[in-house]
């Protein structure tokens, strides 16, 4: 790239998207678009198979071994990140947020029931369906307040990614992966650092 290492100029977006669509041998602009300065996420479970890498999704509540106590747990969710009882940050557009709590509540009583501590709190929330309406009793300051959230489910996701059997991908494919996952030979290693020096 002709910016790259030019004095007073440093390395623009556009140059990056540039390099990025020289390397991939066509036009990267929508990828940055969608999936760098955008939000969305990157469609893994279409794209890694087509290079041979076999994609499994689970959902966290969905690991092998959980109680179903751990499990209903692990999948309530409400978009706070808590410090004990005391909620250190609400996600915008949480169940949380929706319902109005806000960072520094300390929260008291789900559904009538004291809470104690962070660990209570996620106990109280698993005795719910996702999506049941339950009452939220907490401290804002000196102030008791009362809000109903709507239980959400927890969007994240676990991914776990393997080398598809050779048998499962064609020769094409299989001679991709290959390349994408083998170290560089020393020759192209001296290459690429011969063309990266000033």
């Amino acid at each position: 790239m002709a910016s790259h290492g030019a004095r007073g100029r440093g390395i623009t977006q556009a140059d990056v998207v540039a390099a990025a669509s020289a390397e991939a041998g066509e036009a990267m602009d929508e990828f940055f678009a969608r999936y760098v300065d955008g939000t969305e996420e990157l469609p893994l479970e279409a794209l890694l198979p087509r290079i041979g890498v076999a994609v499994e999704v689970l959902a966290p509540w969905e690991e092998p071994g959980l109680s179903p106590f751990a499990a209903a747990r692990a999948r309530a969710w409400i978009g706070v990140e808590t410090k004990g009882q005391r909620l250190g940050a609400v996600l915008p557009g949480s169940p949380a947020d929706r319902a109005g709590l806000s960072a520094g509540d300390e929260i008291v009583a789900v559904a009538g029931r004291r809470v104690r501590s962070d660990g209570e709190l996620r106990d109280r929330l698993a005795d719910h369906p996702i999506g049941a309406a339950i009452e939220i009793t907490a401290f804002r300051g000196d102030r008791l307040v009362s809000v109903t959230l709507t239980l959400g489910e927890r969007p994240d996701r676990i991914y776990r990614l393997r080398r598809a059997d050779d048998g499962d991908v064609s020769p094409q494919i299989r001679g991709l992966r290959e390349r994408w996952l083998a170290p560089p030979t020393v020759a192209e290693a001296i290459a690429r650092a011969d063309a990266a020096a000033p």
